[in-house]
């Protein structure tokens, strides 16, 4: 998936990816502008996204309590983030996104 906004390219891949229950997988996404903040959110059977964690950075990752806390990790090189989606169940199922902002 690639998403363009104000002059920025997101790359995140795969762009499907089926995952067996009880095993561990990676988005990754890179991004083409300097910004300080990388996102990623779940959307969920119709829900409105929510955010599982989002990094600043040179900064250990923070994460939402309700969504990310355990399940996921999220990893940050540079301009480029990978979500690692540990012991998969059928609640991580959705659409998931990467994002970036120069400011939160």
């Amino acid at each position: 998936m690639k998403c363009l906004s104000q002059s920025s390219t997101i790359d995140q891949r795969p762009l499907a990816l089926m995952i067996p229950l009880d095993t561990t997988d990676f988005l990754n996404c890179t991004q083409t502008t300097e910004h300080n903040y990388m996102y990623w959110y779940l959307q969920r059977g119709g829900r409105g996204l929510e955010l599982i964690a989002y990094n600043i950075l040179d900064q250990e990752p923070s994460y939402e309590n309700v969504i990310g806390e355990g399940r996921f990790v999220m990893t940050r090189t540079g301009k480029t983030t990978q979500l690692e989606i540990k012991s998969v169940t059928k609640e991580n199922e959705g659409v998931y996104f990467c994002a970036t902002s120069a400011a939160q």
